[in-house]
C-alpha cells in the first residue's frame, strides 16, 4: 500500500513518519499493494490533528480524523476509528451475503417454474454467486487483520508481565533488555556521551542529562503511559 504523509504548519520528524508506516502496515497487509493511504497532520496551537484516508483497489474508502494534544495520541485514535469502520463494514458484508443467498434461492425456484428462460436465470445466479465470493474474500481479509492484532495484544500483555517481574525483583537481566529495547544509540561529543534508548513499548519520551554520574537536567514525562497502553489492550482497537 502506497502511503503519502503530509504536514501542514509542521515539519514532521522521521520517527513519526516511521510510526505512521508501522501503524498502517497492518492495513497494507489486508488491502494489498494496490491500495493507497493519505496521511495529513495539522498543528494549530496545542491542537494536533491527524487525518487518514485509505482507498482500496475495489473502491472502498475508509477515513478518520482525530485531534489530540499529542500527535502520537491523535494517530492512535485515528487507527482505532478506522478499525471500527472496518468491523462495521464486515457486518454489512455478512448481511449482504445473506441477502444474496436468499435472492439466489428465489431465482432457482423461479428457474424451475420458467424453464424457457433458464439461461437468463443462470446469468442472474452467476452474478450473485460472484458477488457472494467477493464479499466472502473481503471478510476473510478482515479476519486476517484481526488475527494479527490479537497476536500484537498478546505480545503487549507479555511485556507488561515482564515489567511487573522486573519491578518485583528489583533488577533487569540481559534477557529483559533484549525484549524491551529496540535500539541503543551512543554518541560522544566534546568528551560527553549521548545515550539514546528506543523502547519496544508505549513509554513517554523523556531525556535525562547526567554529569559525572549526577542527574543535572530532566525533560519530559517519566511515567509509564498507562492510558495509551490501556487503549491498545482494551480500548477501541481493531480486534473484532
Amino acid at each position: 500500500m502506497k502511503i503519502t504523509i503530509t504536514g501542514r504548519k509542521v515539519s514532521l520528524r522521521d520517527n513519526f513518519k516511521e510510526r505512521v508506516e508501522k501503524k498502517l502496515k497492518k492495513f497494507s497487509r489486508m488491502f494489498g499493494e494496490d491500495a493507497s493511504a493519505s496521511v495529513t497532520v495539522t498543528v494549530e496551537k496545542r491542537r494536533q490533528t491527524v487525518e487518514v484516508t485509505i482507498r482500496t483497489a475495489d473502491g472502498m474508502v475508509y477515513r478518520s480524523e482525530q485531534t489530540a494534544p499529542e500527535m502520537n495520541d491523535a494517530l492512535d485514535e485515528v487507527v482505532n476509528a478506522l478499525g471500527r469502520q472496518i468491523r462495521k463494514n464486515k457486518c454489512k458484508l455478512e448481511k449482504k451475503i445473506r441477502c444474496l443467498e436468499d435472492e439466489t434461492e428465489a431465482i432457482l425456484m423461479e428457474r424451475i417454474r420458467d424453464r424457457a428462460n433458464a439461461e437468463r436465470y443462470d446469468r442472474m445466479i452467476q452474478k450473485r454467486e460472484e458477488e457472494i465470493a467477493a464479499a466472502k474474500k473481503q471478510i476473510e481479509e478482515l479476519q486476517n487483520i484481526s488475527a494479527v492484532l490479537r497476536d500484537r495484544q498478546t505480545k503487549l500483555k507479555r511485556d507488561i508481565s515482564m515489567i511487573d517481574d522486573i519491578l518485583a525483583e528489583g533488577a533487569m537481566t540481559e534477557a529483559h533488555l533484549r525484549m524491551l529495547v529496540e535500539k541503543i544509540y551512543v554518541q560522544e561529543t566534546d568528551g560527553k556521551l549521548s545515550l539514546d534508548i528506543q523502547i519496544k513499548a508505549p513509554f513517554r519520551t523523556h531525556l535525562d542529562v547526567y554529569e559525572n554520574g549526577t542527574l543535572t537536567e530532566r525533560y519530559g514525562a517519566l511515567d509509564f503511559d498507562w492510558d495509551r497502553l490501556a487503549r491498545l489492550l482494551y480500548g477501541d482497537g481493531l480486534v473484532g
